[in-house]
C-alpha cells in the first residue's frame, strides 16, 4: 500500500510496476491493491505475477531498476540481498533487518514503513538521475558479493560452536 500511494505522486510514464509473490496469501490485501491499480488506470503500468520459478524471478530482477518492499518488519531480508545480487538497489524499511544489509544512499534505500512520500522522492531520484541509478546498482552487487554464503555462513557458526562446546 505504502508504494501504491508513493506512485500516486510519480508521473505514470516514469515507471512500470512487476508484483511478485503469493497474492492468494493475504486475499483481501491482494484485492485491494487490484482494486487501487484499476481506480488509478494503471492497468498497462503494473502486472501481478503471483509466485515465480528461479529463472522467472531472475528475468523480473533484470528488468528492474528498483526492488520495494517497505514492510513493517522484515526478519532477515534474503530477498535485498537476492536483489542485490542481480544489481538491482533495495528500498527497505528502517524496521527489521534491511539496515543490516542496505547502506542508506549507497547500495539502496531505507525508509520507515509507512513513508510514502520518501518513497516517491527515491523513484523520482532514481528515475531522473540515471548515473547515480548506476552507482547504486554496482553498489549493491559489491555489497552481495561481500555478504558471506550458506556455507560460510555455517561454517562460522560451527566453528564459533566448536569454540564454546567443544
Amino acid at each position: 500500500h505504502t508504494l501504491l500511494r508513493a506512485l500516486d505522486q510519480v508521473p505514470h510514464q516514469q515507471w512500470k510496476l512487476d508484483i511478485v509473490g503469493n497474492l492468494e496469501a493475504d486475499l483481501y490485501y491482494s484485492l485491494a491493491m487490484q482494486r487501487h491499480v484499476a481506480q488509478s488506470g494503471w492497468q498497462k503500468q503494473v502486472r501481478f505475477w503471483g509466485p515465480l520459478d528461479h529463472d522467472n524471478l531472475a528475468d523480473r530482477y533484470r528488468e528492474a531498476n528498483l526492488l520495494v518492499m517497505p514492510s513493517e518488519y522484515e526478519s532477515f531480508g534474503i530477498v535485498y540481498l537476492e536483489a542485490m545480487s542481480f544489481g538491482v538497489p533495495p528500498v527497505g524499511s528502517t524496521a527489521g533487518a534491511a539496515k543490516e544489509i542496505i547502506t542508506h544512499g549507497e547500495n539502496g534505500f531505507l525508509i520507515a514503513p509507512d513513508d510514502q512520500d520518501a518513497l516517491s522522492n527515491i523513484i523520482k531520484n532514481v528515475h531522473t538521475n540515471r548515473p547515480y541509478l548506476l552507482e547504486l546498482s554496482q553498489n549493491a552487487r559489491t555489497r552481495y558479493e561481500a555478504h558471506p554464503t550458506w556455507t560460510e555462513s555455517c561454517a562460522q557458526i560451527h566453528q564459533f560452536l566448536q569454540q564454546v562446546a567443544p
